[in-house]
């Protein structure tokens, strides 16, 4: 669907029912995207689930982002396989629940929860 107006950019092409191209742009301004369809699926599930707003906290990252942001060097936010999120309202807890079923990794933060299409492992964080 085509934004109202004249500001329409290829970063507003819509690639879910909850999400443009701009929820997956590395987050340092570099302009670079990259995603998987499976996760956009996933976090298309979940808003519909939960009935909130889902946010990608972190996406897609550039190798420099990545550093910046201490991610792991084999990082599968490089490849645009791994997410970031919170779902408005919904405890990470909760969200980490109702994925219990997701067939590749699955970590739960103080204040997010990440998902990749990597091997499927779980873990509890202790930052963000």
């Amino acid at each position: 669907m085509k934004p109202e107006g004249d500001n329409y950019t290829l970063l507003d092409i819509q690639v879910g029912k909850h999400f443009n191209l701009s929820d997956f742009t590395c987050k340092c301004g570099c302009g670079e995207v990259m995603y998987t369809p499976t996760l956009v699926s996933k976090l298309d599930d979940l808003a519909d689930h939960f009935r909130q707003d889902v946010i990608v906290t972190s996406g897609f990252r550039c190798n420099r982002h990545n550093k910046f942001v201490g991610g792991v060097k084999d990082s599968a936010h490089l490849t645009g396989q791994a997410v970031d999120f919170v779902v408005r309202g919904v405890s990470p807890a909760k969200v980490v629940q109702y994925l219990a079923d997701w067939d590749g990794g699955l970590g739960e933060y103080t204040r997010h929860v990440h998902i990749d299409v990597g091997v499927k492992k779980r873990w509890k964080g202790s930052y963000g």
